[in-house]
């Protein structure tokens, strides 16, 4: 008894339904109506088994649309006497006692077969198959039959679409006999004609063929498709036309057929006669006798392009999973790649190590720390052993538990093999991690991962600072998909291990529980909750059709959701309506998910560096036009961003210098190599000039998608490089006029050009008489000792000459008397291929006046040292290492520590009198500005020169009362005003302050003040 309110709800869904007949979604007839979800299925459900209502499934959705279907119990009522009632999968359903009189036959032998049974003629039950497809898409059709073996008038078929009380799809056959008489000569000539007309339209093609696999029939539509006549078919071993590679497909299909699987499909690509592909579905089937002999094979073959019927939905679902699958795996390369550059290119030393300490893969860095050329020469090794790694980690890595370490190694040891370590450092640290990794399924592991990091600078400069510590993560994860089966109640009956895992939750938790009792989080992709009947396999238990969703799953183990991608599929049993079984396969896309974000978010970056960079980077298309442009790019051609992208480049640069350019980047993607052009552009800004590369972005098929262009202003290096060539032209008068003396050596040595100055150095008028004399030769052998053999290497040099000698051993022509100390330095020239040295540069100039004045300025460097020793404010200096140069006395007075004991030392070691630890003091600051101090100042000033100025209050002696000191600090240059240290006094200040606080508070008078003072 339906109740006026769902009549009314009912009928309202039909009007939306016809006002759109290409179908409407559950939740489009919903929000229309404006009801529930699960009210709008429910009408549905019952406008289906009333047949107005047809289902659809397109991808993952479900489709209703209206359609005219008949009950199977209306049918029954009318048609009862001569009725064959055919399913979705064209088998025989029903069939009424009087038909199976007609054909000679029982019900209950034609029932669950093939509807083709009934017409054995090959001809019409070939175009009753196709006729029987339509009537299931909702057509009507009628059709003349004869039975084949029946003595009788001629059958009228009329094909009633029609729907059953489970909802599905079916065809409703009622036959209706027509005598002779009433059939005009007309009707049989118009049969045969449509008879004809059937056998050229049908798509779909039979084979019957011998147990011994010869083909025995053949009909003309299969004759089409190869191109061959009967009698080149008929006879010969049956092989339809495969393309290459679905040999392996077809045997399974052969395989498949068996007297306990009579029937098998298969999809497969035939090479038709005209050398193109298409696509076929072959049925076979195994026909039997009652000893169950196989007596022939049946094969029909259609092509699928033309027909869509609900069996193909799962064959063309697992081609689309098999395609994510590879798709999957491709990434999985990829990615498996991308981790193997980072491996290789990797700023820490890495190697993956077995249990027992063996070295099986190491990285370029790992072999750079140990000096190793390849790694043959330390793969193998014991990392416990060889490499001195801690063997107390073991223990902890056999317990699965993630271990720190460090190394030290003594400079002497590792003289051959530098780790990089500054200059003058005692050892060598490095920093290492061992983790465990590979576990088994006892869950032991089996090998580790060894990562070291050379650590020895860190640790010299941040002694004070707390050693942050490395993470590590594991780049080791595997790929699987989880597969979980339910029954008909929705409780699990089974998961693989790769299920158990994904979902965080053990195979005897799962048993016999449903996803309601097991309390798993789901949500949608938009982070909704779902509930459990809006899960997929509760639909496909309901409808019996496949679904696809993606879900988020929450996993107690982890603590955080997988995203996973989700096929369910009903499994049925032969005759019945409704599943008993669904299967949910499903793979882990949290990782893809992610990598989806992190590739939005780098393309972000990309594009905020490009739009960033100074430079004009463009894109084209292999033709010349412009795709892309940044900011900078549609900045210089003063145009806004809309008129030039898409424009060619004749268009963006007239006068001919745009087809240039089209031809430079027609030449780049032609030949796929990098090309570099520097041209001249005229801009509205003027004539700039511009270096620019074309780099050829290929496609997967080998050719050019697109030309990267990158261009650069050279505008100010051209300018610079005319003023290089004029500059080249003064050189000779600038070597000529320089008041150093120069000269130009071949590669022996021999005098080649010498300037002015030189000649007046040596005491030479005519340069005539020394040319080709080796005048290095001549400097060593005077007393130049550091002038060796010349070198490819720039050598300085220092000499006496003293011409009394000189002109005695007939050395030089030379004029000059007495000696003078010259220095200099000798330059190797080499041409730009940088080759080995072609000839040599001496420049040289007389030093003997700064010789003497560097004498007096020791002696005075002396008289200065002896006043900083006496006086009276304590006083030290560090060097720009913080090595202490100076302690004078007024220091060993204040802290009881003797210079000899303090100097020479680093790391602070001036700190510890004031503070008792290491730490900066205000003469750091001045060396370096940004160093952070702990110690307090209570004032601190900064001066003119750089110095800074400051109070503190210390107590220096152990017990003493705290006392308030002015500290002064100031740099240390050297005679060229380069800082080479820094120096800090000291003076207590205490009886000052306190008698300024008393003068402030009017306690003493200003004459008693100045007194203390």
């Amino acid at each position: 008894m339906v109740d006026s309110r769902t009549d009314y709800s009912v009928s309202k869904i039909l009007n939306v339904l016809k006002e759109h007949p290409n179908g409407l979604s559950i939740t489009d007839i919903a929000a229309q109506l404006s009801i529930n979800r699960n009210s709008a299925s429910k009408y549905l459900e019952m406008l289906q088994r009333q047949g107005s209502v047809d289902i659809r499934q397109v991808g993952a959705a479900k489709i209703y649309c209206p359609t005219r279907r008949l009950p199977v119990a209306a049918v029954r009522r009318f048609c009862s006497p001569n009725l064959v009632l055919v399913d979705h999968n064209l088998e025989i359903l029903e069939l009424s006692d009087a038909l199976a009189s007609l054909i000679k036959t029982t019900p209950e032998a034609l029932i669950g077969k093939p509807a083709q049974t009934l017409f054995r003629g090959p001809d019409s039950s070939d175009d009753l198959l196709s006729l029987l497809r339509k009537a299931l898409r909702g057509e009507e059709k009628d059709l003349l039959w004869h039975p084949a073996g029946a003595r009788g008038p001629t059958c009228h078929l009329t094909l009633i679409p029609t729907v059953l009380e489970t909802g599905r799809p079916a065809v409703s056959l009622a036959l209706e006999r027509l005598p002779m008489e009433d059939i005009p000569k007309e009707e049989h000539l118009l049969e045969a004609l449509r008879q004809e007309a059937l056998q050229k339209d049908r798509t779909e093609g039979v084979v019957r063929v011998s147990p011994d696999g010869r083909i025995r029939w053949v009909d003309e539509v299969y004759c089409r498709i190869t191109g061959k006549s009967r009698d080149d078919l008929i006879g010969r071993p049956f092989q339809p036309p495969l393309v290459t590679g679905g040999g392996a497909g077809w045997k399974r299909f052969i395989r498949n057929l068996t007297t306990e699987n009579p029937t098998a499909t298969v999809d497969c690509r035939m090479a038709m006669p005209d050398g193109d592909t298409r696509w076929y579905q072959w049925r076979g089937r195994l026909l039997c006798d009652a000893d169950g002999r196989i007596r022939e094979y049946q094969y029909l073959c259609s092509a699928i392009r033309e027909h869509t019927t609900s069996e193909e939905i799962p064959y063309r679902q697992q081609r689309s999973r098999e395609q994510q699958i590879n798709d999957l795996a491709t990434a999985l390369r990829e990615a498996e790649a991308r981790i193997g550059a980072v491996f290789d290119e990797s700023p820490v030393g890495i190697a993956f190590c077995g249990m027992d300490g063996a070295l099986a893969r190491v990285n370029r860095m790992f072999l750079t720390v140990f000096g190793a050329r390849d790694g043959g020469m330390i793969e193998g090794r014991n990392a416990f052993a060889d490499l001195e790694i801690p063997s107390d980690i073991l223990p902890r890595l056999q317990s699965g538990e993630a271990a720190e370490f460090s190394i030290s190694y003594s400079r002497k040891r590792h003289r051959d093999h530098p780790f990089g370590v500054e200059e003058g450092a005692e050892t060598v640290c490095l920093a290492g991690a061992a983790s465990p990794v590979f576990f088994r399924e006892e869950g032991t592991p089996s090998g580790f991962v060894l990562q070291l990091c050379d650590v020895t600078g860190r640790k010299k400069a941040e002694a004070a600072l707390v050693e942050v510590k490395s993470r590590y993560r594991s780049l080791f994860e595997t790929l699987a998909e989880g597969v979980v089966y339910l029954g008909a109640d929705g409780r699990i009956i089974d998961a693989n291990p790769s299920a158990e895992y994904i979902l965080g939750c053990s195979l005897s938790d799962m048993l016999g529980r449903t996803f309601n009792e097991l309390r798993w989080r789901v949500i949608h992709e938009d982070g909704t909750g779902c509930s459990e009947d809006l899960l997929p396999h509760a639909a496909a238990l309901a409808t019996g059709i496949p679904a696809r969703k993606t879900l988020g799953i929450f996993n107690p183990r982890e603590g955080g959701y997988h995203w996973l991608d989700t096929l369910t599929v009903p499994r049925f049993r032969p005759g019945e309506e409704n599943p008993f079984q669904t299967v949910i396969i499903f793979c882990d896309i949290t990782e893809r998910k992610a990598a989806e974000e992190a590739y939005r978010e780098s393309e972000k970056r990309y594009r905020i560096l490009v739009e960033s960079m100074p430079d004009v980077t463009f894109l084209l298309d292999p033709e010349g036009h412009l795709l892309y442009v940044n900011a900078f790019g549609a900045q210089v051609l003063h145009r806004p961003m809309e008129e030039i992208i898409g424009k060619s480049l004749p268009e963006l640069f007239p006068n001919g210098q745009g087809a240039q350019y089209r031809r430079n980047v027609a030449s780049a993607a032609a030949a796929g190599t990098i090309i570099n052009n520097i041209s001249r552009l005229q801009l509205p800004d003027g004539e700039v000039w511009y270096d620019t590369r074309l780099i050829p972005v290929g496609a997967r098929d080998g050719t050019c998608r697109y030309v990267m262009g990158i261009a650069r202003d050279i505008t100010a290096w051209k300018q610079a490089e005319e003023v290089s060539r004029k500059h080249a032209e003064r050189f000779r008068s600038i070597f000529e006029e320089s008041p150093l003396g120069i000269a130009v050596c071949d590669p022996e040595g021999g005098l080649l050009h010498v300037n002015r100055a030189c000649l007046e150095l040596f005491g030479i008028a005519d340069p005539g008489e020394i040319r080709r004399i080796n005048l290095p030769e001549i400097c060593r052998r005077v007393g130049a000792r550091d002038m060796q053999a010349l070198k490819d290497t720039v050598t300085p040099f220092e000499c006496l000459l003293d011409f009394d000698h000189i002109r005695s051993r007939s050395l030089l022509p030379t004029t000059r008397t007495g000696s003078i100390r010259i220095e200099g330095v000798v330059s190797p020239l080499r041409s730009a291929d940088g080759g080995a040295a072609d000839g040599y540069l001496l420049q040289m100039y007389d030093v003997t006046s700064r010789v003497l004045a560097e004498g007096a300025l020791r002696e005075s460097h002396d008289w200065l040292a002896g006043i900083a020793r006496h006086l009276p404010d304590a006083m030290f200096a560090i060097d720009l290492k913080g090595v202490v140069i100076t302690w004078n006395l007024a220091m060993e007075e204040l802290t009881g520590i003797l210079a000899e004991e303090v100097l020479g030392k680093g790391n602070y070691e001036y700190a510890l009198p004031f503070y008792g630890e290491r730490m900066p003091m205000l003469v750091d600051k001045v060396l370096k500005p940004a160093e952070a101090l702990r110690n307090s100042y209570r004032s601190i000033a900064y001066a003119e020169g750089d110095e800074i100025i400051a109070e503190t209050v210390i107590s220096i002696h152990k017990g003493d009362s705290p006392r308030i000191w002015w500290v002064k600090a100031a740099p240390l240059y050297d005679s060229r005003g380069e800082v080479v240290g820094a120096v800090e006094s000291i003076r207590d200040i205490t009886e000052q302050r306190r008698a300024e606080e008393a003068l402030k508070k009017g306690d003493v008078s200003p004459n008693t003040a100045l007194g203390s003072l």
